[in-house]
């Protein structure tokens, strides 16, 4: 993991362009889960989806900005995923790449952030290819806030 990196990202990189620019090029799975951990959420769905679209994004991110983003409530709700806004769309499409498993699982792991409540009630309804979203990933903690 590159934690310079990551401070440089988070504290000091000002330009949206280098910013966009460095998160396309992060060149491991770890770093680039660390930065979306650390993401502010205010500044929208542009650096998530670019990072979604890194080569090294693997399904411990992927679910990590599905929930962080909003998702653990659409799955409460699936009215919510009908809406034509850009959180609905951004959602809904990262919905679908996880369930059609267009990420690999790494060597992050990651904890669903549901009750053992809700993830009970969303396995009775899920598929098998949904019960991705709410199954806790083994593997590294890479989610340090630096």
């Amino acid at each position: 993991m590159n934690k310079e990196l990551i401070t440089y990202l988070i504290y000091e990189c000002e330009d949206l362009q280098e910013l966009k620019k460095q998160i396309k090029t992060i060149e491991d799975e770890e770093t680039l889960f660390a930065y979306m951990n650390n993401y502010n959420w205010d500044d929208g769905f542009e650096i998530p989806s670019i990072a979604l679209k890194n080569k090294h994004c693997k399904l411990a991110t992927a679910l990590k900005i599905f929930y962080d983003a909003g998702g653990g409530e659409a799955l409460m709700e699936k009215s919510l995923m009908r809406g034509s806004d850009k959180w609905a769309k951004f959602i809904k499409s990262l919905y679908a790449q996880i369930v059609e498993n267009k990420y690999e699982q790494g060597v992050v792991g990651y904890s669903i952030p549901l009750s053992k409540l809700k993830i009970y009630r969303l396995g009775k309804i899920f598929s098998e290819r949904e019960m991705i979203l709410i199954t806790d990933l083994e593997g590294n903690d890479a989610g340090i806030i630096v």
